[in-house]
């Protein structure tokens, strides 16, 4: 989302990872593959933790797992990475 002010001073009003991926392909930049599936990868948690019953019912707390957690975290990293590249570009 940073990344996004910091290119068009404006962002989408969502969090889904396809729909800021593409946001930002429209302004010219390219999103490295890799970046998107980390990105789609944590929707997954995201709207498992928002909306429990997005999982089909079942508890959140008993479906994540700590390799689900460690994983999420490798992934934030790396989207994390390449939105702080664009943020901190020079001008």
């Amino acid at each position: 989302m940073a990344a996004l002010i910091v290119l068009a001073d404006d962002h989408p009003r969502t969090h889904v990872a396809d729909r800021l991926a593409a946001e930002l392909v429209s302004l010219g930049e390219t999103v490295p593959a890799d970046v998107i599936a980390a990105a789609n990868r944590l929707d997954l948690y995201y709207m498992g933790s928002r909306y429990p019953d997005a999982l089909g019912g079942g508890d959140p707390v008993k479906i994540l797992q700590e390799a689900d957690a460690l994983a999420a975290i490798g992934q934030a990293e790396r989207v994390l990475a390449y939105c702080r590249a664009i943020v901190e570009r020079p001008s």
